[in-house]
């Protein structure tokens, strides 16, 4: 299994870079986790990204080797399953809480 560079770094007491994802290019997750990024979030919010589409930014972050994060809004739980099988190490979820 694929180190999640995020709780490594917490473990250790350090800070964990990450950058958003805001173009949905494999080969942008790739630049960002070559230039030293501990982990790309992919916003699934904002922006019309397809379930094949993750799956080949999350191998982006494998080879590169940075964490995958998928950012989801708040109440969108019937996601989180699909985007773990298809690799990503973690999950953001966004909105207030009451």
């Amino acid at each position: 299994m694929k180190t999640n560079l995020v709780k490594q770094r917490i473990r250790e007491g350090k800070i964990a870079l990450y950058c958003y994802v805001d173009l949905p290019d494999p080969t942008m997750v790739e630049i960002l986790g070559m230039a030293g990024f501990d982990a790309v979030v992919f916003v699934m919010e904002h922006h019309p990204y397809d379930m094949g589409l993750i799956g080949q930014m999350v191998r982006a972050a494998e080879v590169a080797g940075t964490t995958s994060v998928v950012r989801i809004t708040r109440g969108n739980w019937s996601v989180v399953l699909p985007f773990l099988d298809l690799g990503a190490q973690g999950i953001q979820v966004t909105g207030h809480v009451p």
